[in-house]
């Protein structure tokens, strides 16, 4: 296999409760991943809902080209596409969701009350960096960042609504 580049996702049974159970491993379907078996050998395919008997939406599987598939353990390697969507709106939603994520892992208080207060519990610049780090190759990073911290603490002001 051609090296890709993916980034890990943990999905703990804790966290998937917490972020909407079936709905939230849902958000995965679709998605390419990448599946390492015990003996180290990788392969693509795409992620779905375990729908056998007995395991109904608990789980997701790989499935690859050739019909086969693997069950998905707790940390997941996904796929990241070359075109990464950099814009506003997608480094807002990913902060949203790094936030909640934080604060369902206890890293940051459920009442935290502005962006500002954030960086009392995490470094508050660093959420989606990835995104970011991105955009910063084609955009310097004060043209663009006000407009997003500002719409995220909007965001938190206003109770964090999912």
């Amino acid at each position: 296999m051609n090296e890709i580049a993916t980034r890990t996702v943990t999905l703990s049974e804790r966290k998937v409760n917490e972020e909407g159970g079936r709905a939230y491993l849902a958000s995965f379907v679709g998605k390419r991943a990448v599946h390492t078996d015990w003996k180290g050998t990788k392969r693509v395919g795409t992620l779905e809902l375990d729908t056998r008997k007995g395991w109904v939406d608990r789980y997701l599987l790989v499935r690859f080209d050739d019909g086969m598939f693997a069950r998905c353990d707790s940390k997941i390697e996904l796929v990241v596409e070359d075109e990464i969507d950099t814009s506003n709106a997608a480094i807002v939603a990913e902060i949203k969701r790094e936030i909640l994520a934080d604060i369902a892992e206890g890293t940051v208080p459920a009442d935290v009350a502005s962006f500002s207060e954030l960086h009392d519990y995490v470094d508050a610049n660093g959420y989606a960096d990835e995104l970011v780090s991105k955009r910063e190759e084609s955009e310097t990073w004060v043209d663009f960042v006000n407009a997003i911290t500002d719409e995220i603490d909007a965001w938190i002001r206003s109770g964090m609504p999912r």
